[in-house]
């Protein structure tokens, strides 16, 4: 049996960033194994995630047991939430609050972290702008409204990361030496769980490794124990 979400399922987000990736020769929804790959091109396969990186947690490592993998990842640096109505009708259209960063791809790697050793293995962050429509349904965080979808509207830039290497440069230079998940949060600026994710992906890379604890707090260091 071949696994995939086909082009049937895909979002108007994930087929645009899809066609961002294609060349001329390239082959769209291809099998690889048991699993349909997004894009195969003659050296690597593109795979388009705008959703949770759970869903990889079997397909990715067995792709890359047999070809490298480029995996796109889109953050919405600015989203515009548009309610509609039953009926179609626009209720509202406004900017959220929320902006997301680059640094927003560590929530969704925990999922894979030991993925990150492998040297087939790179990562394409696409900072977005992009669209949410939302339809009446039940939801109690966006109070009765359901996300029925995401819209490309315009690509800032792509940050790629070809390296554990290229990961570990996301850790600021003044770090203590050794240093806690609240040490990194203060000095990203970034919520402590998010700083926790980080070095939880970059710990199971082999990149950092546990030097004791300072109180309930555990202490990290660079590089391998």
């Amino acid at each position: 049996m071949v696994n995939g979400v086909g082009t049937l399922n895909e979002s108007p987000l994930h087929a645009a960033l899809k066609a961002l990736y294609l060349s001329p020769g390239d082959m769209t929804e291809q099998p690889v194994g048991d699993h349909i790959v997004d894009i195969r091109k003659p050296d690597r396969v593109i795979e388009v995630q705008t959703v949770g990186f759970g869903a990889l947690k079997a397909k990715l490592p067995m792709l890359l047991d047999q070809v490298p993998v480029t995996l796109v990842y889109p953050v919405a640096t600015n989203r515009t939430l548009v309610k509609v109505d039953g009926g179609g009708v626009i209720v509202s259209r406004r900017l959220s609050p929320r902006h997301g960063s680059r640094l927003d791809l560590f929530s969704e790697l925990v999922a894979v972290p030991r993925a990150l050793c492998h040297q087939g293995l790179q990562i394409d962050v696409v900072l977005v702008d992009d669209e949410v429509t939302l339809i009446p349904g039940r939801s109690r965080r966006r109070r009765g409204w359901v996300s029925r979808g995401r819209r490309l509207l315009r690509v800032h830039e792509t940050v790629t990361y070809r390296s554990v290497a290229d990961l570990l440069a996301e850790l600021p230079g003044d770090l203590p030496d050794p240093f806690t998940t609240a040490d990194l949060a203060q000095r990203l600026r970034i919520p402590r769980a998010q700083s926790q994710q980080l070095t939880y992906c970059l710990r199971h890379s082999g990149a950092l490794t546990q030097a004791g604890k300072q109180g309930n707090a555990i202490l990290y260091r660079i590089g391998a124990g």
